[in-house]
């Protein structure tokens, strides 16, 4: 089928497939074609609607067909598309990945420039994602930046939190002079926290 051909060249298999890049590699085609091409591939099995406006090409092996990696999608939706950051995880789940806490979140939590509402969550197949509009642009320059700030504005709670902070800071080289350059898009409590936890990288 010419839709997964060209799909499968362009994505390759098991990857996720947003609505847009669809309509992009079946350009030459009008949208009502293309939403046919669509429907005709996925009643064939030979695409798999994973999601809203989220599709892939699944493989086969002796345990079956593939199923989609949930944080590959929020990924490609939310957080790197086309090559450019446009998010990051922020949260619970992002102070647990740094060591901060030993508490599991009950959904990811995403800060993007996708999302227009000030908090929204949505479900991507079975998990849950909150979603949040940024504070200001996020960029591949800023984006560990915004994370220690988002950090220092909630997750200060213990010394296990403040260190993992600092930690995280230092290892990605966030300084002070980095994250007062954004101070005006942030409440005033974050610019304490963070003063107060990475005084030693100042």
């Amino acid at each position: 089928m010419e839709i997964v051909t060209r799909l499968k060249s362009a994505y390759g298999a098991d990857q996720p497939i947003l609505l847009e890049e669809v309509k992009a590699v079946m350009s030459d085609y009008s949208t009502p074609h293309v939403f046919r091409f669509i429907k005709s591939a996925i009643e064939s099995e030979e695409l798999i609607r994973y999601d809203e406006s989220v599709y892939y090409i699944p493989t086969t092996s002796f345990l079956g067909r593939s199923s989609l990696n949930p944080r590959k999608v929020m990924e490609k939706k939310y957080i790197n598309r086309e090559g450019k950051t446009i998010g990051f995880y922020s949260g619970i789940g992002l102070l647990n990945a740094i060591g901060g806490t030993r508490q599991m979140p009950f959904a990811q939590e995403i800060v993007t420039n996708a999302e227009r509402s000030r908090v929204r969550e949505v479900s991507l197949g079975k998990s849950r994602v909150i979603l949040r509009r940024p504070r200001c642009e996020i960029t591949c320059d800023n984006k560990i930046i915004l994370q220690v700030l988002e950090l220092c504005n909630k997750y200060i709670w213990d010394e296990e939190a403040r260190e993992a902070i600092a930690t995280f800071a230092k290892d990605n080289g966030v300084t002070m002079r980095d994250l007062m350059a954004y101070a005006k898009y942030y409440p005033a409590k974050a610019i304490k926290n963070a003063s107060e936890v990475l005084y030693d990288i100042a």
